[in-house]
């Protein structure tokens, strides 16, 4: 149970939910607190970062001096955070420096919270950093450890990336795919759908292109139908489209004449 740090005068937060609080994003957190007591936010979160040492309440705290526009300010919580595990607080950090026009103190933000925390947004700012230097090796290595992180975003970039780094392996993009596609990016499925048409792996292209289609992609739903010899249904198919609501549903009419997806 978090231990609050007793006021020396009266306390404003006495019944505020500071836990629940730093469960939201640092902005609703912020905004919580302000509506609650704007003259006493700020000190209330300094005495929780500093003296009680709630991480996330530096970053809180952070988060709330960068939507003042005071970057200067928030580089201190920010840092503390992120030097004790909050990778998060990291590449805060790293924006609240770039806005500041200090790039080499941001990428050393980005680099260490990618390296140390395996923060996957700290790793894609370092990586974007690099490719904006035309560093395209530098780059691909920083999406594909943001991808490894578990971004989806971060292995779509590498897939790109590697072109530019000339590592255009196939089999690296398509693999970069499958892990997008693995995390729930529809992106990463389609691009994953045409690779296996072009190399004539008809069925797992089917596969793919029918994912993609289920996600709402009308343009999946016409590939999937082209290859499957303009609708022909299988029994599986049939009950997906028995319970279909929805994209779903509109889907599997793009797929398949009525009569064809529901007769038994």
């Amino acid at each position: 149970m978090l231990l609050l740090t007793s006021f020396l005068v009266s306390n404003p937060f006495e019944d505020f939910d500071f836990k629940k609080c730093l469960k939201e994003p640092a902005e609703v957190c912020v905004k919580n607190l302000v509506t609650h007591s704007k003259e006493g936010a700020e000190d209330f979160l300094r005495r929780q970062c500093f003296e009680t040492q709630i991480n996330q309440a530096c970053l809180t705290l952070g988060k709330m001096y960068s939507l003042q526009n005071k970057d200067a300010l928030a580089e201190g919580p920010l840092a503390f955070a992120c030097g004790h595990n909050l990778g998060e607080a990291c590449v805060e950090a790293g924006y609240a420096m770039e806005r500041q026009g200090k790039e080499k103190a941001s990428d050393d933000y980005y680099l260490f919270g990618c390296l140390a925390r395996s923060h996957a947004a700290s790793c894609s700012a370092y990586a974007q950093n690099a490719r904006e230097r035309r560093d395209w090796d530098e780059s691909f290595k920083f999406f594909q450890k943001s991808c490894d992180a578990g971004s989806s975003a971060g292995c779509m970039s590498a897939a790109e990336a590697s072109i530019f780094a000339k590592k255009n392996m196939v089999s690296l993009q398509a693999n970069l795919y499958k892990k997008a596609c693995d995390l729930d990016d529809v992106g990463g499925c389609l691009k994953l759908a045409y690779f296996f048409e072009e190399t004539n792996d008809k069925p797992m292209a089917m596969e793919f292109f029918k994912k993609s289609c289920l996600r709402e992609i009308e343009e999946a739903c016409q590939k999937f139908k082209e290859l499957n010899g303009g609708g022909l249904v299988t029994k599986a198919l049939k009950e997906d489209a028995k319970k279909a609501e929805g994209f779903l549903q509109r889907a599997f009419e793009w797929l398949f004449p009525l009569d064809e997806r529901l007769s038994k």
